[in-house]
């Protein structure tokens, strides 16, 4: 708990601005949460037209600059052009969409194979997936280069979706 408070109580005490980008799929809210960070209000919207938008708020002392980057497909690939002194990341989804509401999750743990360990499990932890409880999900290390784990991903995708019926 004291690198934590060591760590807050270095950022409140500086000016400077951490970073953080907002990604997500199309319609999941991002334009919303971004105008509620910068006005504190409900502000109805419209989707985004360009691919940037970006609030400045200072929560617990702390400022943060929050750029909320468009996710029509021709944009996605200009996103790395952002990703430079990045702090945090926002994955905004729509958890009432009716199409994705129990649909299988898999992420995959891409380049484990540059982790000294490829535990997924303080990922898992981190991303909050063990209080997923109304929708099967699941984290596989994988490799893209090798194929180390892909194959592994998509046969607990498959099981998901035709043999199991229990979460």
């Amino acid at each position: 708990m004291g690198s934590l408070s060591s760590r807050f109580s270095s950022y409140s005490n500086s000016n400077e601005n951490i970073r953080v980008l907002m990604i997500g799929l199309d319609g999941a809210g991002k334009t919303t949460i971004l105008d509620k960070i910068k006005t504190g209000d409900f502000v109805s919207t419209t989707p985004t037209i360009g691919w940037i938008q970006r609030a400045n708020v200072i929560h617990r002392n702390v400022h943060f600059t929050v750029w909320e980057l468009g996710s029509q497909p021709a944009i996605r690939p200009m996103w790395r052009l952002c990703f430079d002194n990045t702090k945090a990341l926002i994955f905004v989804v729509d958890c009432n969409d009716d199409e994705l509401r129990d649909v299988p999750l898999l992420v995959f743990a891409n380049k484990s194979d540059l982790l000294e360990e490829s535990d997924t499990s303080d990922m898992t932890c981190k991303l909050g997936l063990p209080k997923i409880k109304n929708r099967k999900w699941h984290v596989q290390s994988s490799c893209a280069l090798t194929g180390e784990g892909v194959q592994e991903g998509l046969e607990w995708l498959f099981q998901s979706l035709f043999v199991e019926s229990e979460p």
